[in-house]
């Protein structure tokens, strides 16, 4: 809830875990609000990378699931 104070206000936040999501599930949801690289987006097409791109995918993953769950990436 909101409190104001004169010049400013102050916003709790709760964010929900997202540890459990799979990364597909990551993916997806960061695609809602920003673009993907276009091995990401080919994972999410045809789920069938070679060991190296699945990797680097992962890596995608872990990074936006990161930021999925942080206010101070939403911060300007």
């Amino acid at each position: 809830m909101p409190s104001c104070v004169n010049n400013h206000f102050h916003l709790v936040l709760k964010i929900g875990s997202n540890e459990n999501w799979t990364d597909k599930q990551v993916l997806m949801t960061w695609l809602t609000l920003y673009s993907l690289p276009v091995l990401c987006q080919r994972y999410l097409e045809v789920d069938d990378l070679d060991g190296a791109s699945f990797r680097r995918v992962q890596k995608y993953a872990a990074e936006y699931r990161e930021r999925l769950c942080s206010i101070y990436s939403y911060h300007p």
